[in-house]
């Protein structure tokens, strides 16, 4: 779907069966439950009708730090955020924090100017940064206010940072800065800091470039930012001395009703922790499961607590080891069920855990990244306490053993990135209900599924690259995933060596790739749905391969409403979907017929809003045009589609409109071309959607000369929904050939679909 859009729309609805080339596994059809998150938001003209169970959403956050966190929703709810570490710095730890609907990352860098204040909170909230219109595959820029120390100007901006003037009355000034200059931004504003990597501890009163504050810009009441004019930096002043903020004073005791809960944290060295800057990378807190608050943990006497009320409580959090002790450990201390009935002091001492290992087949295997943590659910959403551990060092893990968890869903999850002479490993370990009292793994490479993944390019000299994502949704309610990303060259292949099961369950994959120029152009994102891989077993996925043709679908609602979508330029890639953001040069219409009288146009070749259609089943036919002249792909330069349907009202909720899709699949070469001057075997396997009917025939014609004359070729029928033709391509090395094929079934659905430059010859 266009990148414009306000929903981003992946049509894998559990109704769609379907097929490719002989041999490929189909995707699971594995119950989901429904969402506990946040609810994706309506694409335009949707007229508020509830679509989440059909689309899977892809978002981007940009922290104020310059990481990003690409953050995915599953048409169950199921969400996975995963950071990625700009160009020219050194990945840092991070915080993830599933807390209901919010979703938020803390760089280890970050947290100490986040907790005295010096950030706004909500340039971490990444589910809030895309809810504010700050998505980042979609806006390439951030409006932040800057309130300066007393005394001060803003010197040394970096280039690409727009100041704005200062707000009357305020010592606030507005700036914009472009997500490609959020690294250069962060540096400025840390100063030294950034270079040495020490924290800003709480004797920082101001950050190093006399800045007091940094907060998001939201809209204003009339629905605009303050807008920045450009304005040049006085010459800077010496920043006045930060203070040191005073020591937290000793608490009386509690009044009638609440009682002081302390937590005695005691690190892999024995330190009894009481600076929260020392070992936390988020703020602490226990959850209170009788009242569902979340209550902040900070400095007491013998610890760190709170004044509480009493009832039944749970605590995990993971502490960092960082003094002197090299290298820098994590450690998972964790009580997830205690009663509070008086004054309480509980403690957990990280000498006692145990270190997470994992032991593979093979020795050589590096490890790339760590993610680990406690996933729950608290209020009926999900609640996490997971670090992100980026890049090869060596971060020892370890997690103090708990009792089992009974009521409520509860994992203990490690997400472990390796790379070795037999390919990546993606390893996924841990247990449900409790944190296990062993915690050395032995993984063979028998019990992993092997994905040969064959990263496709659409023509050559491209010069694109791209990142690809691949996430593990954890069994258990918990409504949470981990995931890791890599960087991709295109062409390419890469063969990932990935856990099938998790605690006794089977364990779906999902994978997407974004498609980018450079390190901040994004083209267009390919979304797979979660999948199961059988353990032992050699799986090829193809990514953007040839044969691009027109590719439509829809949604009914039991209200009568209609909408349809499309994807008017596909690749061949039976359980794939393409979101397009780069589609200044692509347009086209749509026109839908009901009986023959049309009843709804569009000049947007993306998506058809069909308004409010009768309940009877009636026949309609619809016709697409697509046409684009884009620098990322020189194939579908042209498409038409053309579907004949019936379709009528459910009275159960939305489904699915049926309409019929086929594809052009073939042995093409990774820039997606077949041989010039042979034979060629061109597949035509065709997506059923329930009710369609049974295909009757299948026609192929081909064309050399962008569609000007056209060369039918015979078809034989291999099974019911897989046809083929031979084609023998002339030998014209560096032509297209173009592909027009229709389908009919034996109640009267009809596809027929035209893409002048399906694939090249070579």
């Amino acid at each position: 779907m266009r990148g414009s859009r306000k929903v981003l729309l992946a049509l894998v609805a559990g109704a769609l069966a379907v097929v490719g080339m002989p041999g490929a596994a189909a995707a699971p059809g594995t119950p989901q439950p429904a969402s506990m998150g946040a609810a994706p938001r309506a694409p335009a003209g949707s007229h508020g009708h509830e679509e989440a169970s059909s689309q899977t959403t892809v978002t981007m956050a940009t922290l104020i730090t310059g990481d990003q966190v690409r953050l995915t929703t599953q048409p169950n709810g199921a969400r996975t955020a995963v950071p990625v570490a700009p160009a020219g710095r050194k990945a840092a730890p991070v915080s993830i924090r599933f807390a209901g609907d919010r979703v938020e990352a803390i760089p280890a860098d970050a947290w100490p100017l986040l907790r005295t204040g010096r950030l706004d909170p909500r340039l971490f909230d990444v589910a809030g940064l895309v809810a504010a219109g700050y998505d980042s595959m979609k806006v390439h820029e951030i409006r932040l206010l800057l309130r300066r120390t007393r005394g001060t100007s803003l010197a040394g901006v970096p280039k690409g940072v727009r100041v704005g003037r200062s707000i009357a009355g305020t010592p606030e000034v507005p700036v914009t800065v472009g997500l490609k200059d959020v690294p250069a931004f962060w540096r400025w504003l840390v100063g030294k800091r950034a270079k040495t990597g020490a924290k800003p501890g709480p004797g920082a009163g101001v950050l190093a470039s006399g800045v007091e504050r940094v907060s998001l810009d939201l809209p204003a009441k009339g629905g605009t930012h303050h807008a920045p004019t450009t304005e040049a930096p006085a010459k800077a002043k010496a920043p006045a001395k930060p203070k040191a903020p005073a020591k937290p004073k000793a608490k009386k005791t509690p009044s009638n009703g609440t009682y002081r809960l302390t937590f005695r944290l005691i690190d892999r060295n024995g330190r009894l922790l009481t600076n929260l800057d020392d070992a936390f990378l988020t703020q602490p807190v226990v959850l209170n499961r009788d009242t569902e608050d979340v209550i902040d943990l900070n400095p007491v006497s013998g610890g760190i607590g709170a004044d509480v009320p009493r009832g039944h409580y749970s605590f995990g959090e993971i502490i960092a080891t960082t003094y002197a002790f090299k290298p820098t450990s994590f450690s998972l201390l964790a009580r997830p069920d205690f009663d509070v009935t008086g004054n309480l002091t509980v403690t957990l001492d990280a000498r006692n855990a145990r270190q997470v290992k994992i032991n593979s087949d093979h020795s050589d295997a590096q490890r790339l990244a760590t993610t680990f943590g406690t996933v729950e659910m608290f209020a009926g959403r999900p609640w996490t306490t997971l670090i992100a551990l980026p890049g090869p060092q060596r971060f020892p893990v370890f997690a103090l053993p708990t009792s089992e968890v009974t009521n409520r869903p509860y994992n203990f999850a490690m997400l472990q990135v390796l790379s070795g002479s037999a390919g990546t490993y993606e390893l996924l370990v841990g247990r449900d209900r409790r944190i296990p009292s062993n915690l050395t793994y032995r993984v063979r490479d028998a019990d992993l599924s092997q994905v040969d993944s064959r990263f496709y390019t659409a023509g050559t000299g491209l010069d694109i690259n791209g990142v690809w994502f691949r996430e593990a949704e954890l069994p258990g309610d918990v409504q949470v995933g981990l995931g890791w990303h890599y960087n991709i060259a295109l062409p390419s292949r890469r063969v990932h060596l990935a856990t099938t099961s998790f605690a006794g369950h089977k364990l779906p994959w999902a994978a997407s790739l974004d498609v980018r120029r450079g390190l901040e152009e994004l083209l267009y994102s390919e979304l797979r749905v979660p999948r199961l891989f059988p353990a032992g077993q050699r799986t090829v996925r193809p990514w953007s391969a040839a044969g691009y043709r027109p590719e439509g679908g829809g949604l009914r609602h039991t209200d009568g409403h209609m909408k349809l979508f499309f994807e008017p330029f596909s690749p061949s890639v039976p359980d794939a979907r393409v979101i397009v953001w780069d589609d200044a040069r692509i347009d086209g219409q749509s026109v839908l017929r009901r009986e023959g009288k049309v009843v709804a146009e569009s000049d947007d070749p993306f998506a058809l809003d069909a308004g409010m259609q009768p309940a009877d089943l009636l026949n309609y036919d619809l016709d697409l045009l697509g046409r684009r002249d884009v620098s990322w792909s020189k194939y579908a330069t042209s498409v038409h589609g053309y579907w004949e349907f019936t379709c009528s009202r459910h009275v159960s909720g939305p489904h699915d409109m049926r309409l019929l899709n086929v594809h052009a699949t073939g042995a093409f070469d990774l820039y997606g071309r077949a041989p010039a001057g042979k034979e060629f075997r061109l597949n035509l396997p065709i997506e059923m959607i329930e009710g369609s009917g049974t295909p009757i025939s299948a026609e192929l014609a081909v064309s050399y000369d962008d569609g000007k004359t056209w060369r039918d070729i015979p078809t034989v029928r291999d099974t019911s929904i897989l046809w083929h033709g031979m084609v023998t391509h002339p030998n014209l090395p560096g032509g297209y050939v173009s592909v027009r094929i229709k389908v009919r079934t034996d109640n009267g659905h009809l596809v027929s679909m035209t893409s002048i430059r399906a694939y090249g010859l070579a």
